[in-house]
């Protein structure tokens, strides 16, 4: 126990003084602390007192021990804090703080006056969560005694999404120890000494010059308005907030949404996310509302009729839908499924092509997300990851296998982060963007992927006689020639803990093979829960509901009617017949016959899974457009006009129920992943003629919609790093 003001409380060990009182519910003033952030004592500000102990200590950095007695309020304290504070403010925009009106203007004058430059808190759009007003009140501050030292810095706005405005800032250090700490990029860092201290880049290059991945983290973590996002700064005040998951990749961040008359306005990571822990990436943090936004969505049911189409109700458009595909056998028809779906319109459609289109073969439109987990249940006995992200953080080395974390699953650079600082070896094999040789130890950079893996086998196959398999496993490796980088790579893994995350990179080299052998490595390694499969937005979920994917995609047989649920799929030009469920117009409804508008992730009820086997639940914060309606509402009221039974369901939650009684799916949390035997498996011979799956030729599809050309500043930085022109 511990003593706080006279009041005994309980502790946990490793807690700072700091944190137990928070914990407390007992207020301390300081800037400069984080919760996800180690102990800087840059702001001074929450000095305490402790028996025993000389001077007045940092509350943040004094870890506790007990018995401790502190004191967080006396008149030394509060005396030293104030004065501290005075000389802060000495060089901040003060006016507003000491006003002796404020407490009037703040109830008669709410409404932010829009400004370039913000000289008092009426200009600040920030003004309602700045942490140096809750401390200059909790002072009782009302007079700067000290000369004004303003810097007049220029307001810099020549970047994609925020704004930077460092006359606001206090000199915490949060931006530049997040960048570097937990994002590890350290794009940005303290310029200078004295008066002239200052946040900034190397050099003073602009921030996209010096490796910013506009992640947003530093604007989650600044403590005023010296950060802020532009497309949101001066919005008006939500409405409504509430958390969410975000599906433009399979990580599953957990985030924070905001919205006034049912539309989304701000996200914003989850400080208690599982999967991200409060971190983001430039999509979750600012492409959310201006994607779900933007011009271009669908807002009507289309039928076409004497070759236009046209808006209809939608009883007309499910009956047209229901005809059209009624006209052809079950088995000429073929569901393509969009990785972007909820588990609920998943398991909707695989009741639909199994009860009433029996036969029907249903595909997920992601070419690496298919093979991968068709793949993995092949090796583990269960589709997707052998593991949890967790696998990253208490790795000895990780290996990095066709991937691109600058653009996909970025959050993990987090985790990598971590790993790498307390020791992990990071090897990356394939090519790496600008920036990530920051976090990697060892670098190959050819996309002879399964050569490396295979020679990297050889090399550890005196390892092998301890497992099943193995007489098997290392006569296939005779096939197989050990590369140069096989002696260095063996002494990087062996004796250590692995995990291997494999991207869609490796598409293009036998990708199969690829993943034998990073399956074969994690078992060599004794690391049984160290293969981390990169897939896209729901695909794990789609997976674990449905069954998909059943067969490789080459060997799926042509159809002639399809349903499908993204405007980027591919579809034979002489289909007879085309359903066409989408978010946003598209190219493909040129050819569609019938076109249904469904929802977006800020506008959809349900669950999604992440790439680890995380099940998530989506909380819609918006209204779709126009008469757009559910997935799943629309996959139910299409299979009950086609004549199926059992699928009269009224809400979302009801769909949910059920597929947690029918699937492997029970509940919200991670999915219990299936025990296997560390058994090798044999490298199967390779044609050399034979053709990889093409990788996505789109940067970034969600539903059908290239998320770059429907952001204006995502595009400005992608063509910046050359990934679009």
């Amino acid at each position: 126990m511990i003593t706080i003001n006279g009041k005994q409380y309980p502790f946990k060990a490793g807690q700072t003084v700091l944190e137990a009182a928070t914990a407390a519910g007992v207020y301390i003033p300081t800037l400069c602390s984080h919760p996800h952030l180690t102990a800087f004592g840059a702001c001074r500000l929450c000095l305490v007192q402790i028996d025993n102990v000389r001077g007045l200590p940092t509350a943040c950095t004094i870890p506790l021990t007990d018995g401790m007695n502190i004191r967080t309020e006396s008149e030394d304290i509060q005396r030293l804090r104030r004065e501290i504070m005075l000389l802060t403010l000495s060089e901040h925009p003060y006016s507003c703080l000491v006003c002796k009106d404020k407490e009037m203007c703040v109830k008669y004058n709410s409404c932010t006056t829009k400004a370039g430059k913000i000289t008092g808190c009426n200009l600040c759009s920030w003004k309602e969560g700045c942490e140096v007003r809750k401390v200059v009140d909790y002072l009782k501050i009302d007079e700067i005694t000290y000369p004004i030292h303003y810097h007049d810095y220029p307001l810099e706005r020549d970047e994609p999404f925020f704004d930077r405005d460092y006359n606001l800032c206090v000199l915490c250090g949060r931006c530049v120890r997040v960048c570097e700490d937990i994002r590890g990029i350290g794009a940005i860092a303290f310029l200078n000494r004295g008066h002239r201290t200052r946040i900034g880049t190397a050099f003073g290059m602009s921030n996209i010059e010096a490796g910013c991945v506009f992640c947003g983290a530093c604007l989650d973590v600044c403590p005023t308005a010296a950060l802020t996002g532009r497309a949101t700064k001066w919005l008006a005040k939500t409405e409504k907030r509430t958390k969410t998951t975000c599906n433009f990749c399979g990580v599953g961040c957990a985030m924070v949404v905001e919205g006034r008359r049912e539309t989304v306005m701000r996200a914003q990571a989850d400080l208690d996310g599982p999967a991200n822990k409060g971190q983001a990436c430039v999509l979750g943090r600012f492409c959310i509302p201006p994607f779900f936004n933007a011009i271009g969505r669908l807002r009507y049911p289309l039928v076409r009729r004497e070759g236009v189409l046209t808006p209809v109700s939608w009883e007309e458009a499910l009956k047209a839908a229901a005809n059209g595909l009624k006209q052809y056998d079950s088995g000429d028809v073929r569901i393509i499924i969009s990785p972007q779906l909820t588990n609920e319109t998943a398991y909707l459609l695989s009741r639909l092509a199994k009860e009433v289109l029996p036969g029907s073969l249903m595909e997920l439109d992601s070419p690496f997300d298919s093979l991968a987990l068709r793949t993995s249940r092949e090796l583990l006995g269960h589709a997707g990851s052998s593991g949890t992200l967790t696998a990253i953080n208490n790795a000895g080395s990780v290996l990095i296998v066709g991937a691109d974390l600058r653009l996909d699953h970025s959050v993990l650079r987090v985790r990598i982060n971590a790993a790498h600082r307390r020791g992990a070896k990071v090897i990356w094999l394939g090519p790496m963007q600008p920036g990530e040789d920051r976090l990697v130890d060892y670098h190959y950079p050819g996309t002879d992927y399964l050569d490396k893996l295979a020679g990297l086998l050889r090399k550890l196959a005196h390892d092998a006689h301890n497992f099943e398999g193995a007489n098997e496993f290392l006569e296939s490796l005779v096939a197989f020639k050990d590369s140069k980088e096989s002696t260095e790579l063996a002494k990087l893994v062996r004796g250590k803990s692995l995990c291997i995350l494999v991207g869609k990179g490796v598409l293009t080299d036998h990708p199969e093979a690829v993943l034998t052998a990073a399956y074969n490595l994690i078992v060599l390694t004794r690391s049984p829960r160290g293969l981390i499969l990169l897939l896209e937005s729901n695909s794990q979920g789609i997976s674990d509901v449905s069954g998909l994917p059943n067969a490789a995609l080459e060997a799926l047989p042509a159809a002639k009617a399809y349903y499908v649920t993204s405007g980027n799929a591919e579809v034979p030009q002489d289909a007879g017949f085309l359903v066409l469920q989408d978010i946003f117009e598209s190219a493909m409804m040129d050819r569609a016959d019938v076109v249904l508008p469904g929802t977006g992730m800020p506008e959809d009820t349900g669950t999604i899974t992440s790439l680890e086997g995380r099940v998530q639940a989506l909380d819609p914060i918006a209204q779709a457009p126009g008469m757009s309606k559910p997935d799943w509402w629309v996959v139910a009221r299409l299979a009950t006009q086609m004549g199926g039974s059992g699928f009269a369901y009224e809400k979302a939650e009801q769909v949910t129920e059920e597929l947690f009684k029918a699937t492997r799916v029970k509940s919200l949390g991670l999915i219990a992943k299936d025990s296997y035997a560390l058994k090798l498996r044999s490298m199967q011979p390779i044609n050399s003629a034979e053709r990889a799956p093409s990788p996505n030729k789109h940067v970034h599809v969600h539903r059908g919609a290239d998320i770059v050309y429907k952001v204006d500043d995502l595009r400005r930085l992608y063509t910046y790093w050359g990934v679009v022109e």
